[in-house]
């Protein structure tokens, strides 16, 4: 039974970010045995009150375990994917809890 759900939210306003989002995409394929990706579009206000929009990947998996070391590859990978987009935070939800790396 695949009883726990995994996101990672890529951002993908350009080429760059959209390879970013298919590596992970791809990563958890190979990981997990599969997933989808959702495209949504995604906002906050920034310190002046002005309505910041990005286009966003959501990709995620259903898996029977998250194991510790499972947990450290995700965080890892979400840390990752903030440095090489030069991103403020990436968020990662797993079963419905948000964090920020």
């Amino acid at each position: 039974m695949l009883k726990h759900k995994i996101e990672i939210y890529v951002p993908m306003n350009d080429l760059s970010q959209i390879n970013v989002r298919d590596n992970v995409f791809r990563m958890f394929c190979k990981e997990f045995g599969g997933a989808t990706i959702n495209p949504v579009l995604g906002g906050w206000m920034d310190d002046k009150g002005s309505l910041i929009t990005d286009r966003i990947g959501i990709v995620y998996s259903y898996v029977s375990e998250i194991t510790p070391a499972v947990k450290k590859m995700l965080e890892k990978m979400a840390i990752g994917i903030r440095e090489s987009l030069k991103e403020d935070a990436i968020t990662m939800v797993i079963d419905g809890k948000v964090d920020f790396y």
